[in-house]
């Protein structure tokens, strides 16, 4: 029997425990106490570092640090210790697009997203770079293709269409408006432009929205189809929650902690589920297309591009010989972000664009004109990709709704190598928290911050401004790969709304309503719609 046996079986157990925590709490402190370059920051405590102040809102968390204590500062997650910036100037070598970056990876391994099995797929979590690299790729110039672009663009116009049957079921007319809560109409045509556009397949969000709501008029779609729609689209925003709770909570608390295991497990369980029915979705395109004929162009789409890449059928225009094709997981983890990804993304900035279009009539008056400057006044013309990078003024106001509140406000950056950064001197491996809100409402970057003005992005010949210290999509080379697809769509989106349909808030002094997520969610937008008349 060895002397470390001997020791702790003659010592009880309790005055062991006793032992093991006044140790754990004494080397806690002590390496807090003796850090590098200690900022001002809450106090934290053992095991939990500051977690119990974040609670679930980390967006309200960060803009509360910023306010008391400057734009430079510090917490904990558990013993990890986390640098928060909130001025742009500060960040300029994370922000740098260079392939050196010093900043590829996003979020310590050890505390974050080891348990999603992310770390080595995909885009957005990915931590190994030649697999990035080849992800991003092929994804970003995809998406940036006019040929994705123009089809992307229809697509959605057919799916709004749909919207417009069941709000005209809903009696709107003229001297009628409708009252509706925009921000879940938003998600369920977002969730429905993403999934049809990305895969070929029908989600029927809007569908199963409209039959909830509506108390006598249905919309004709198999009540077995719309359940199973719905269990997917939920195990979406569960996913979301998974990503959220593995961001706040350190592996110590999500694995052992009474409680907050068996939740976390209850959530594993619904990511397995959302990754089966995704790779049934990947086996259905995949025998679509070995059903069609060789000589019959292909759709062109997000899946279909990641079932043929690097094979006879590719649907890229840039292949070489160093293509491949891409494994079943690739392909899973990659569909998994289009839709997490895009889906609340898109809806939420929707939401926060018509919000500021209720309350800022004259802005939305110049961007009608504008419009239809380009696509006339023609409620029913085909919109023209073509025409969409024409509408600066429509691009200034989406940038300045995206400065006053980002869908995503936070971004976590680590040091690959020793660098300094706002003065100090940090080593390989220290995280940092971008809190982009911040930045984008500081004084030292822009004149009256809380002012809503689109016209500060134009220059005098009504160009857009570049290089002002605006991260809509991100920032640094993982700057968000689909963002021309995003623009294109929100643009289709507003040009759709705006010609079609006059709106409204229903109480004109009710705030923005926002839930804290992965994202920045806009919840119970009340808004009054009618159809737009236009004199032609």
């Amino acid at each position: 029997m060895s002397i470390l046996t001997l020791v702790l079986t003659s010592i009880h157990l309790p005055t062991l425990v006793t032992i093991l925590t006044i140790t754990y709490v004494f080397r806690y402190y002590f390496k807090y106490f003796t850090r590098p370059n200690p900022l001002p920051g809450p106090f934290p405590i053992p095991l939990f570092g500051n977690v119990h102040q974040m609670g679930l809102d980390p967006q309200f968390f960060a803009n509360k640090l910023r306010e008391k204590y400057g734009d430079v500062c510090e917490t904990f997650v558990g013993s990890t210790r986390l640098i928060w910036l909130s001025r742009a100037d500060l960040a300029e070598k994370i922000f740098s697009p260079s392939k050196k970056s010093n900043y590829f990876l996003r979020g310590n391994k050890k505390n974050n997203f080891d348990d999603l099995g992310v770390n080595d797929h995909g885009i957005v979590f990915n931590r190994d770079y030649a697999s990035w690299r080849f992800n991003r790729k092929f994804l970003s110039q995809f998406t940036m293709s006019t040929n994705f672009l123009k089809s992307f663009v229809t697509e959605i116009q057919i799916i709004f269409k749909e919207l417009q049957s069941y709000w005209s079921e809903m009696s709107m007319n003229e001297n009628e408006p409708v009252e509706i809560d925009f921000s879940d109409w938003a998600l369920r045509i977002s969730t429905d432009i993403v999934i049809k556009t990305t895969s070929t397949q029908r989600a029927y969000s809007m569908a199963i929205y409209f039959n909830k709501i509506s108390p006598h008029k249905k919309a004709n779609v198999p009540d077995s189809a719309l359940t199973e729609s719905e269990n997917f689209i939920h195990s979406i925003t569960n996913y979301i929650w998974l990503i959220q709770m593995c961001f706040i909570l350190p592996p110590l608390v999500r694995h052992y902690v009474p409680g907050i295991r068996q939740y976390m497990n209850n959530l594993f369980k619904t990511q397995r589920w959302f990754h089966d029915r995704i790779d049934d979705f990947i086996r259905k395109r995949r025998d679509e297309i070995v059903e069609t004929p060789m000589d019959q162009p292909l759709k062109t789409d997000i899946l279909t591009l990641l079932l043929t890449y690097g094979t006879t059928r590719d649907i890229t225009s840039k292949n070489d010989e160093s293509s491949r094709p891409l494994t079943e997981e690739e392909i899973r983890y990659t569909m998994m972000e289009v839709f997490t990804g895009a889906i609340d993304t898109t809806a939420n900035s929707l939401s926060f664009i018509i919000y500021y279009l209720c309350k800022y009539p004259k802005v939305r008056q110049k961007m009608i004109e504008e419009i239809e400057g380009y696509t006339g006044k023609d409620q029913n013309a085909q919109i023209n990709f073509n025409s969409l990078e024409k509408l600066h003024y429509c691009e200034a106001v989406f940038k300045e709704v995206a400065r006053i509140n980002p869908v995503v406000g936070i971004m976590s950056k680590v040091a690959s190598e020793e660098d300094e950064i706002a003065g100090y001197r940090w080593p390989a491996g220290q995280e940092f928290f971008l809190n982009l809100e911040g930045m984008h409402k500081n004084k030292v970057h822009w004149d009256i911050p809380e002012e809503f003005n689109p016209n500060r992005f134009l220059n005098e010949r009504n160009e857009i401004i570049q290089r002002l210290p605006i991260y809509q999509f991100g920032g640094g080379p993982r700057a968000c790969p689909g963002r021309h697809m995003a623009l294109a769509g929100l643009k289709t989106l507003v040009i759709l709304l705006l010609k079609r349909y006059d709106f409204e808030l229903v109480d004109k002094d009710a705030p923005l309503k926002i839930v804290a997520s992965v994202s920045n969610e806009c919840k119970d937008l009340k808004i009054k719609i009618s159809p737009r008349t236009v004199a032609l």
